[in-house]
């Protein structure tokens, strides 16, 4: 083993080499994780080992966590260890809803209790689940899980009820609507990933290990972005890094940290070209992304392997950006003030602000990580408020009209709740032919 894998090892990671596919490998019997969690205010009711938790607001302000250090160091770690932590309900709780005036839809969501995905009306009735568990798909060596092992980071679902899932650092999954796998591929799948109408898949993946110009002795990661084809095999890979550091926008990568998780990129989307003519920067086929340490959105010529436009504003440590049907940008701003969030629409051509949700003090609003928004057909935007487990739909001026609330909470008083990735509104009648015949799977 050479020096620049071994240090990286000590971190929990392997390198990322070319993604192999699998078709339905068979899992061994698997150690459950054991250990206890460094939170002084968690130690005598600490959250579940298995998943990803985070304390519940209710009734006061959410937990907000420690800066989050380097994710992949995290992996061997668990989050807490709660003997006798009880299952939450598979059954969701819906606390608002204003018909006629929240858009139609049905829903599908990925939290981190589990690794499933649900498909639920606008009543919170569940519609269909998807499932398979990692020891399924791949076996595991050691005594223990990894911990991004129990859930699913993002899911997508086809119109035909496939389903890809990011079990997070470790593989991108798809099995079908019955939840049989159809193949896996075993890398360091991340955070994002869109398909494209011709089958592709975006996905962002990592590579790690000593980087001599990053640092001489001291293990890195370098973020990419990987192009799969519909089998899952790989066609190319771009790595953001290097599209920062050799572009005009380098002045940027000066804020990274000297090691260690250099730019945290944490979205993707590909872009269509709806507005290349006021911006050709965001010409069809660039990629905007999300870099966390440095506080920065980019746009990426996969090509030329370049950042070709990149913003800095009042936002910090956001998620999610993404151009809206009327040219604006939209992104989830994570960290806006101390202990709160907003999400924020941009004109990306003037840097204005056209419009923002806050929340208020009778309705907090913040995620200290992850996040989503999404504008709906009808003008509302649907928000994930991750770290809360919620998700809710606002109008234009504000008003909540669709509340959702996980129902997968743990601990003593149920004041654990299981990270809530991301809600998307799908259209009333996506999927209903293969979700009536199918039916949930428990």
């Amino acid at each position: 083993m050479n020096a620049s894998f071994a240090l990286f090892a000590s971190l929990g990671i392997a390198l990322l080499v070319a993604p192999s596919v699998c078709r339905a490998e068979a899992g061994g019997s698997v150690a459950e994780p054991s250990g206890a969690t460094s939170e002084k205010a968690e130690a005598r009711n600490p959250p579940p080992a298995d998943g990803r938790w985070r304390r519940s607001r209710s009734p006061q302000p959410a937990f907000v966590p420690a800066e989050e250090s380097l994710e992949v160091e995290r992996m061997l770690e668990a989050l807490g260890y709660a003997a006798g932590s009880r299952e939450a309900t598979a059954e969701a709780i819906i606390s608002s809803y204003e018909q006629g005036a929240a858009l139609p839809g049905v829903n599908l969501f990925s939290s981190g209790h589990a690794p499933a995905a649900y498909l639920i009306d606008m009543k919170g009735n569940v519609l269909h689940e998807w499932r398979i568990a990692f020891d399924q798909i791949w076996s595991v060596t050691g005594d223990r899980r990894p911990p991004n092992s129990f859930f699913w980071r993002r899911v997508h679902v086809s119109e035909n009820g496939d389903l890809l899932g990011i079990f997070a650092n470790l593989g991108l999954v798809k099995i079908d609507v019955n939840s049989e796998l159809i193949w896996a591929v075993r890398f360091r799948a991340h955070h994002d990933l869109e398909v494209m109408p011709n089958g592709d898949i975006y996905v962002l993946g990592r590579e790690g290990g000593v980087i001599p110009d990053m640092h001489p002795t001291e293990p890195s990661i370098e973020d990419v972005i990987l192009v799969l084809d519909s089998e899952g095999k790989e066609k190319r890979r771009v790595s953001v890094l290097r599209t920062l550091q050799e572009s005009p926008y380098a002045s940027i990568f000066a804020r990274r940290k000297p090691s260690g998780d250099l730019l945290h990129t944490n979205s993707l989307e590909v872009l269509d070209g709806r507005i290349a003519g006021a911006l050709p920067a965001f010409a069809a086929g660039s990629v905007l992304t999300s870099m966390r340490v440095v506080d920065a959105i980019a746009v990426i010529d996969m090509d030329d392997a370049k950042v070709i436009w990149a913003h800095e504003g009042s936002f910090r440590k956001q998620h999610d950006p993404k151009i809206l049907p009327n040219g604006n940008l939209m992104l989830f701003d994570n960290r806006w003030k101390p202990g709160r969030s907003r999400v924020i629409e941009i004109d990306p051509v003037s840097g204005q602000t056209a419009w923002e949700y806050v929340g208020s003090p009778e309705r907090p609003f913040f995620s200290a990580t992850c996040g989503t928004a999404q504008r709906l057909v009808n003008g509302n935007t649907l928000i994930t408020e991750s770290d809360n487990g919620r998700a809710f739909e606002v109008t234009p001026d504000r008003r909540i009209v669709w509340e959702f609330h996980s129902p997968h909470r743990a601990g003593e008083n149920g004041e654990f709740v299981a990270t809530l990735f991301e809600v998307v509104r799908l259209a009333p009648d996506f999927g209903k032919s293969w979700w009536n015949a199918a039916g949930p799977r428990r």
